[in-house]
């Protein structure tokens, strides 16, 4: 094996652990500092977007 392909190999091994330690935190883990929530359930509740300029 090539080091440039076993460095791409690597990178993708390293991309999933990544995104598998992501989904877990974010999905699987509550988190006292929000009350025992998923980040993933409080973003959801969070407001999309900030309401705008009042009117004058």
């Amino acid at each position: 094996m090539s080091p440039e392909r076993k460095w791409r190999s690597d990178a993708s091994v390293a991309r999933w652990v990544i995104e598998w330690r992501r989904l877990d935190y974010n999905h699987r883990r509550p988190h006292s500092s929000l009350g025992y929530l998923l980040s993933a359930d409080l973003a959801a509740r969070w407001p999309t977007s900030a309401p705008g300029p009042a009117e004058a």
